[in-house]
């Protein structure tokens, strides 16, 4: 057998390259055999030249493969962005207090869901917010103040502090007597209303809208006017813009409904004193003591346990079976604090 034939099974094999050339060979019929030399050099320049144009053709592939998994990465960027939900809307508040029937629907929510009163929600920017009847709820906003929502109302917490009453009324307390909360502002078809630090409600009725000032002041714009009201003023805003006034005081039944909903007050290990002021502010009643020295003691005086969700005056009579201190309201609006037996 001549050595140019396929070689025994205990001879290496040939590449691809000896294949080739084999061909030309054969097709080139019958003749002298070349000699090693020679038959070695162009076995070399064949085996260079086509393993040069297979790198070439598989240079060619892996570039095209590589701008098709290129382009296909583009486009699964794309649709994993188109998928990826938007930015969320930014924290305003959270519900703190809810009474009976109230739901929330989100900006980016075509659903309304109920508010469970155990369990706090966050409320923000573009949120609605609805109470059924013989409900309320309260959400505490992020600079400490507090906004309350009576029954069968409805709100929109916008941007910038500001607040779209529907319908229904509304309670704002900036949760301390200095005012120090952000700038909140109650819009309604037919007024604007601004707090100056201070406790006021903002009612939608049929006549138009009611601004009744417990504490502080408040701005108020209408279509005709800007102007400012103080404490125990009642102002009603009329559709087309006049204003009719009277009179409400601090402790009058009409602020009782904001009560029930009030931020709850935690009375573990703090002072009487600071449980005298919660109950205070939230009743609008004036603590007095029946001795001087008893204010520096209350101050003194820890208390132990939690009034968590009950009426500031409830509170306040659960509180004191810890001490020996008693209360009785006296002249309407006043509170007198005494120790010892009553």
């Amino acid at each position: 057998m001549s050595k140019y034939t396929t070689p025994h099974h205990n001879e290496p094999a040939r590449n691809e390259g000896d294949d080739v050339l084999a061909m030309l060979l054969k097709a080139a019929g019958s003749r002298q055999p070349p000699p090693q030399a020679d038959y070695e050099k162009v076995l070399g320049a064949a085996t260079v030249a086509w393993q040069g144009q297979r790198r070439r053709r598989q240079r060619r592939i892996f570039a095209t493969l590589a701008a098709g998994i290129a382009s296909l990465a583009i486009l699964a960027a794309t649709l994993l962005q188109d998928r990826q939900p938007a930015m969320p809307f930014p924290r305003v508040a959270t519900t703190d207090a809810v009474l009976g029937t109230a739901m929330i629907r989100a900006a980016d929510d075509a659903d309304w869901s109920w508010l469970d009163p155990a369990q706090p929600v966050p409320v923000t920017q573009g949120a609605r917010l609805r109470t059924g009847p013989e409900s309320a709820a309260g959400v505490l906003l992020g600079d400490g103040g507090s906004l309350r929502i009576d029954a069968r109302s409805e709100v929109e917490f916008q941007t910038g502090g500001r607040v779209l009453l529907s319908a229904g009324a509304v309670y704002f307390d900036t949760g301390s007597r200095d005012g120090a909360a952000e700038d909140l502002e109650i819009v309604t078809p037919d007024s604007r209303v601004r707090h100056l630090g201070t406790q006021f409600e903002v009612r939608r009725g049929k006549l138009g809208s009611r601004i009744r000032v417990r504490e502080g002041r408040v701005a108020i714009s209408t279509r005709l006017q800007d102007f400012e009201t103080t404490a125990g003023e009642e102002l009603t805003v009329l559709a087309q813009g006049s204003v009719q006034r009277a009179s409400i005081a601090p402790d009058d039944p009409g602020w009782e409904w904001v009560q029930a909903v009030a931020p709850a007050v935690y009375a573990e290990d703090q002072p009487l004193s600071t449980l005298l002021d919660w109950v205070s502010r939230e009743t609008g009643r004036q603590i007095y003591f029946a001795r001087p020295e008893l204010e520096s003691r209350a101050q003194r005086t820890i208390l132990h346990g939690s009034p968590r969700r009950l009426m500031p005056m409830e509170a306040l009579g659960v509180m004191l079976q810890t001490t020996d201190f008693h209360y009785l309201v006296t002249g309407g609006n006043e509170i007198l604090i005494d120790a010892g037996t009553p």
